[in-house]
């Protein structure tokens, strides 16, 4: 017969539980716990620890308003009282920054701690590929945060919310788990209890932060005693994942403060001149140590696992953009040398801004859920894929560049439910385009294959040849391009139907777009503002439907052999669409590819207007318009509606929650289009 706390032990002697649910207590020393809610309270006595960016009494309010407010409003106002620091948004709601965990040993009744869990993303993630994440911190608000996270998001998934961290033992019986993972956490671990340096005259201040520098108080050491309690509770098969930054990153050589201590220099100093350096200028000593690849390996060895692997994140194990094959082998991965001369040093095993470290007691690795997507793509596919890179893009998405003997694939995995409502739509669309071009090539992707694993989804497509458009507009100019979109929107929709928006058109094409955009727009007035202004300008104006891409830019039109090959990123197609919508795309991306301080926001009144624009452009929009059958006095118009259709894409990633990047792209536009309607203008033909 099992009982509740059969998973736990006593932090403070590693006694068996029992007792009430509700009010657990030690066999052995009798300690006392209780249950808050969902929360199992196991903490020994620091019960008023605080570890977050916000105020404490802020996070009371967004507890406090839970229940009355959506997720995206309590996200607001945490990254309010942030500052609006964007690394806060990241950490936050981005889930592409776990793309790493497709490479751990993650079975899907395994039991995994997410040890120092913060505000629950990362458990967030990792759960519905598992058995029973635990989530343990040691701030009970963060904790509360995460609770609201995990019924909202994680409804079917086993999480088991644990507040603890301040004993000896970590609360588990030996030989417990399958995984633990340290992600922005081991790092701060080393600190130990800095209490004692706040206390005292200065020159005892002083002779206290100098003395924890040495023996068990050196932040190794502790780091060192929290590994080896690690190993304990892991099975022997089982795993321990570290993201953490690199001591040597490039980027310390002049280019960023240390990521911790905030010193120039900090993180490649000695320790001790690295102490001595924080107290003149922080008035606090260094402890939040990190290594190099040597470094990491001993230190894990010590730990007691001698099987230690090291993934590359760049730019981080935040702002997550390519994982590299640092030191790991993978069956599948053959990686191709990097042909970026200026970012190849920082590539480079040794000098990348963070590791995701892989560690584990024994040399026999298990299978990961890459494994298992490959695996089953291949039976799908009749063979073996390899793949050579892997890319994270901005859209909650990892891309890994494919092969398969000497045919060329994509295979998309979505880690978040906006990024795989836009891979299946990509999907669809692509099966549609191609129907279209039956027996000739097609100007989009094949869609080959998708399936889904443990809980993962993932997508496979052709590989569109050549390269993106913007390198041979890097190396010729602006209008260099134009003739060659030109002749492919003309293989796109060879003979355009122009047709008049009717409130069918209309309802598709406008009103559900505008249903997103008021995610992030509350002003009454200004919604209302925005619905009379689309209906007078578009509804019954004429204009050409048929294939739209919806995502023109030139990083997603490829060029080969002197032309366009084709397109990615269809999740925002339709094959009976506005092509005009495309042509704009494309001008509008060009733009602000050569004015890189431009927004949104700016190239609009750009296209309305025509200035700033070369001649070349000028006459190319000239002949699109008139090719899709838009009058003159209706342009506006369509240049607005290709801002909502844009900004509607973006609304279900982190757009919804960055009020700052919300005043920059969406604000202003806004303004600018209600300017237009003021009497006694006519807002289809006013400047």
């Amino acid at each position: 017969m099992t009982g509740p706390f059969d998973d736990f032990r006593c932090p403070a002697c590693n006694g068996e539980l029992g007792g009430d649910i509700a009010a657990p207590k030690c066999k052995g020393c009798g300690h006392e716990f209780k249950q808050q809610g969902e929360i199992l309270d196991l903490r020994l006595g620091r019960n008023d620890y605080y570890f977050n960016p916000i105020p404490r009494e802020d996070m009371a309010k967004i507890r406090a308003a839970a229940n009355r407010e959506t997720w995206a409003e309590n996200i607001r106002f945490f990254l309010e009282k942030t500052g609006q620091n964007k690394s806060w948004i990241d950490n936050l709601v981005v889930n592409g920054r776990y793309a790493w965990k497709l490479f751990l040993g993650a079975q899907k009744n395994a039991k995994i701690l997410d040890l120092g869990c913060g505000l629950g993303n990362l458990t967030h993630n990792i759960a519905p590929h598992v058995g029973t994440v635990y989530a343990m911190d040691l701030t009970m608000e963060r904790l509360e945060f995460s609770e609201r996270r995990f019924s909202i998001f994680n409804a079917d998934d086993r999480i088991k919310l644990i507040a603890g961290g301040d004993g000896l033992w970590l609360p588990f019986p030996d030989n417990h788990l399958d995984g633990v993972i340290l992600s922005g956490v081991l790092e701060w671990m080393g600190e130990g209890d800095t209490s004692s340096f706040e206390t005292g005259s200065k020159p005892q201040r002083l002779m206290k932060m100098l003395r924890a520098h040495f023996g068990k108080t050196n932040p190794r050491q502790i780091q060192l005693a929290v590994l080896k309690e690690i190993q304990r509770v892991l099975k022997p098969g089982g795993q321990l994942f570290i993201g953490i930054e690199n001591r040597l990153n490039l980027e310390y050589l002049g280019r960023r403060r240390d990521h911790h201590s905030g010193l120039w220099f900090g993180s490649l100093m000695p320790r001790f001149l690295a102490t001595l350096y924080s107290i003149v200028a922080t008035k606090r000593p260094y402890r939040t140590f990190t290594y190099s690849i040597p470094g990491y390996r001993s230190l894990l060895q010590h730990a007691g696992f001698p099987q230690v692997e090291f993934l590359g994140l760049d730019k981080g194990y935040s702002d997550l953009r390519e994982i590299l094959p640092s030191e790991i082998e993978f069956d599948g991965w053959e990686p191709q040398p990097s042909t970026d001369v200026k970012g190849k040093m920082g590539r480079k095993k040794y000098f990348v801004p963070a590791y995701g470290v892989i560690a584990s007691q024994q040399c026999t690795k298990p299978d990961t859920l890459l494994n298992a997507i490959l695996q089953e793509a291949a039976k799908t596919m009749g063979g073996p894929l390899t793949f050579s890179d892997f890319q994270i893009t901005g859209k909650d998405k990892g891309v890994l560049s494919a092969r398969q003997n000497n045919r060329e694939f994509i295979i998309k995995v979505p880690f978040s439910e906006a990024a795989l409502n836009a891979e299946q739509r990509n999907a669809k669309i692509l099966k549609a385009v191609g129907a279209l071009f039956s027996g000739e090539t097609s100007p989009a992707p094949t869609a080959v294959a998708q399936g889904l694993v443990q809980a993962q989804a993932y997508f496979i497509e052709t590989r569109v040849p050549g390269t993106p458009i913007r390198q041979r507009l890097a190396s010729i100019g602006r209008p260099g391009v134009l003739a060659d979109v030109e002749e492919f929107q003309k293989r796109l929709n060879p003979s355009p139907v122009v047709a008049t928006i009717t409130d069918d058109l209309f309802e598709r094409l406008v009103t559900q777009r505008l249903e997103v955009l008021f995610q992030i727009v509350d002003d009454p007035k200004e919604r209302s503002g925005l619905t009379k202004y689309f209906t007078d300008s578009l509804k019954g104006v004429n204009v050409a439907t048929g294939i739209a891409q919806g995502d023109f830019s030139v990083s997603n039109i490829f060029h080969h052999n002197g032309g366009v090959s084709g397109a990615i990123d269809w999740e925002a197609g339709d094959t009976a669409g506005l092509p005009i919508l495309d042509i704009i795309n494309f001008v509008e991306s060009t733009y602000r590819m050569f004015n890189s301080e431009a927004t949104l926001a700016d190239t609009i009144p750009v296209l309305v207007s025509g200035q700033a624009l070369t001649p070349e452009e000028t006459e190319f929009l000239d002949r699109e318009f008139t090719r899709n059958g838009v009058a003159t006095d209706d342009r506006a118009a369509f240049v607005h509606l290709y801002w909502l259709h844009h900004i509607a894409q973006q609304v279900p990633y982190t757009l919804q929650f960055d009020t700052v990047q919300i005043s920059r792209v969406v604000t202003p536009v806004i303004a600018g289009i209600l300017k237009r309607c003021e009497p006694p203008r006519d807002c289809r033909m006013s400047a």
